[in-house]
């Protein structure tokens, strides 16, 4: 995977950068929005800082990146955290050498295994990211 703090190519368009390394977040969410639900049992919010840049022409939106994580298991993890503080605004409209940073959030399994990040854009293969 990418090393933190390491810009990375994904899709032809986008350039993305782990900023900081995945951290628990779980009381963060909970206290930012009286509707947010705690995650699952079993599980965490972690979030994880990111820059997105894109070089493409016209504009587009951050939410054209697909972001994921896997687990200690290789499994897939999913799930919605609710309203995020400094979250990351996935609908805003970037041009060539724009970008927007902040935070993303992944539930994940509480037992504080590694948490490996993928990105895909334009469906053009999977990039992995470091997350520590």
């Amino acid at each position: 995977p990418a090393a933190l703090g390491t810009t990375t190519a994904v899709g032809d368009d986008w350039q993305l950068t782990v900023t900081g390394a995945a951290r628990d977040i779980t009381a963060e969410v909970l206290a930012e929005n009286q509707f947010n639900d705690p995650p699952p049992t079993g599980f965490r919010y972690v979030g994880i800082e990111m820059t997105y840049a894109y070089s493409g022409s016209g504009g587009a939106s951050p939410a054209n990146v697909s972001i994921g994580s896997v687990g200690d298991a290789n499994v897939q993890n999913e799930g919605y955290c609710g309203v995020v503080p400094g979250e990351i605004d996935m609908f805003t409209d970037l041009f060539a050498g724009g970008s927007v940073s902040g935070t993303v959030c992944l539930v994940v399994p509480d037992d504080g295994g590694a948490v490996a990040l993928y990105a895909t854009a334009d469906f053009d293969g999977f990039i992995w990211f470091a997350t520590s």
